[in-house]
């Protein structure tokens, strides 16, 4: 009786320790987190989220919130900025007027990766939402509704 308790007790230790490995994991190696605050070094309260293969990591940097993914060995892949209207090129502010009157601003970010850099807006009038996609140069792109 006594071996059976013993080997219980055992067992419920040894799954309390695997369950708080498996909670663990949404935080990064150190190697990861190094990565990131090379990239961001005055960022405050990161947040992690592991997803797939891939981590993201909610901040605020500079007075600005933004999301950034990094793969599990710590490669950056990109970084959302949100900002507000007054940060968009002028250009920008410009077509959203004359195309897209009586819409209001919902959310804008500048998103930044190796392959592209461009503002995403959305807007919304009614029910009807859309997201425009802009050049780093403020020029309109493509609407992107997916």
């Amino acid at each position: 009786m006594k071996h059976h308790i013993a080997l219980v007790s055992l067992l419920i230790t040894v799954m309390y320790c695997l369950g708080q490995e498996v909670r663990g994991q949404t935080s990064p190696d150190d190697d990861v987190v190094d990565k990131f605050y090379s990239h961001f070094p005055d960022a405050v309260k990161p947040q992690w989220k592991k997803a797939g293969a891939y981590y993201y990591v909610s901040f605020t940097n500079q007075g600005l919130r933004m999301t950034a993914k990094y793969t599990l060995t710590g490669i950056w892949q990109y970084t959302d900025i949100f900002i507000n209207k007054s940060r968009l090129p002028q250009v920008t502010l410009e077509h959203l007027a004359k195309e897209y009157p009586g819409y209001t601003l919902e959310r804008i970010l500048y998103h930044d990766s190796m392959e592209e850099k461009y503002y995403q807006v959305e807007i919304r009038k009614g029910n009807t939402r859309r997201k425009l996609r802009y050049h780093d140069s403020g020029y309109f792109w493509k609407e992107h509704n997916k």
